[in-house]
């Protein structure tokens, strides 16, 4: 919707209540600006606070030992298939690869506990966030304010300020 509005500052078709309407669409921008604001201040802080810099080293041993452990295809290189996203490899030994794993997650066992609890506050705050968008008040006008020149896809970005 803020992209929307953007495009209708620079509108100059006639409407009897143009004034109105420009009311309107500056009242939302600074509303779903603070919200963007607001967001983006909580993404930043997530970033720096996103991983446990040994939940890094653990990942990367893991990933190791993933790789050392895996069926080799012709050139040498680990056997692996995608499922979704998640890459998995295929493993030749599977109770010698899980003794290792074992062995290294009780290593990292504190960089994995400090990693979930980061990964759960992160969740927390973006649904915090999410919960804060139910505030958010979008001031409305008649379609008859909006100008004559908006064209179908802009007034598509701003639908949710226009009362029917």
């Amino acid at each position: 919707m803020l992209l929307g509005i953007g495009k209708c500052m620079n509108l100059s078709g006639k409407s009897e209540n143009r004034i109105k309407f420009s009311y309107a669409l500056v009242k939302n921008s600074k509303t779903i600006g603070q919200l963007k604001s607001n967001i983006d201040e909580t993404v930043a802080k997530m970033k720096d606070e996103t991983v446990d810099k040994d939940f890094v080293k653990y990942e990367q041993e893991r990933k190791a030992i993933l790789e050392k452990n895996s069926k080799k295809d012709a050139k040498g290189k680990p056997v692996t298939r995608m499922e979704g996203r998640f890459m998995h490899f295929e493993v030749e030994d599977l109770d010698a690869h899980e003794k290792e794993i074992n062995k290294l997650e009780k290593k990292y066992q504190k960089a994995i506990e400090s990693q979930t609890k980061i990964d759960s506050e992160n969740q927390k705050a973006i649904l915090g966030l999410l919960d804060e968008e139910e505030d958010v008040v979008i001031h409305k006008v008649p379609i008859e304010f909006v100008p004559d020149d908006i064209t179908p896809a802009v007034l598509n970005e701003i639908m949710p300020m226009i009362e029917e």
